[in-house]
C-alpha cells in the first residue's frame, strides 16, 4: 500500500489511516503497469495536489531504491516499510500488506508506475497496491519507459506482459 499525502501528522508503521488519505466515496481504482515487466499497481486517487513536491519527491525515492540494487542487489525491505520525505510536507510510505514482502525491484518498478500514471493525468493524493508475478529489477527513470496503457476496471487481474504499452486507452469494465 503507498500512501502519499501532505500534511504535518507524522505517519507510523503502526498509523491508522488519516482521514485526509481516505479515498472519496465513488473513486474508481485504476489498474497501471510498469513498463518492461509483470508488476502493476491498482491506483486510487483522492484528490490533486500541487504539482511541484511530488515527482521530485518520487524521484528521489527511485534513485534510493536504484542505487541500492545496484550497490546491494534485490533484496526483501528490511522491516516491511519504505518511507521517504519531500519537500512541503509530501511523503511517501510503502508497507508489506497481507503478508506479502516487497522487495526494492519491484518496488521501483511500482514508483515508475505511479509517476508514470501521475505524470499523464495529476499528481495527488493517493493510495495503491502493488502486485507482481515475478521479482522484477527496476527500469531505468526515463520517460519514454513509462507504461501508457491504463484499465478501469472491477476485475483488477491485467496480464501486464500482453498489453499494448504504445498508446493510452481507457477500457470499460467489460474489456
Amino acid at each position: 500500500m503507498l500512501y502519499i499525502a501532505s500534511s504535518t501528522r507524522t505517519l507510523t508503521h503502526r498509523s491508522p489511516l488519516p482521514e485526509i488519505l481516505q479515498p472519496r466515496r465513488g473513486t474508481e481504482p485504476i489498474i497501471w503497469c510498469a513498463a518492461g515487466g509483470e508488476t502493476y499497481i491498482v491506483l486510487t486517487m483522492a484528490y490533486e495536489l500541487a504539482r511541484n513536491a511530488i515527482p521530485s519527491m518520487l524521484t528521489a525515492a527511485y534513485n534510493e531504491i536504484l542505487t541500492g540494487v545496484i550497490l546491494h542487489g534485490d533484496s526483501v525491505i528490511p522491516g516491511g516499510m519504505f518511507q521517504k520525505s519531500g519537500t512541503g510536507n509530501a511523503a511517501l510510505r510503502i508497507m508489506n500488506s497481507n503478508n506479502h514482502q516487497l522487495t526494492y525491484g519491484v518496488l521501483g518498478a511500482a514508483i515508475l508506475a505511479l509517476q508514470g500514471y501521475m505524470s499523464d493525468f495529476s499528481f495527488g493524493v493517493a493510495s495503491f497496491t502493488i502486485f507482481s508475478e515475478q521479482p522484477a529489477r527496476p527500469p531505468q527513470f526515463d520517460n519514454s519507459t513509462w507504461t501508457k496503457t491504463m484499465y478501469r476496471t472491477n476485475t483488477m487481474e491485467p496480464k501486464c506482459s500482453k498489453l499494448d504499452r504504445s498508446v493510452s486507452k481507457r477500457l470499460t469494465s467489460s474489456r
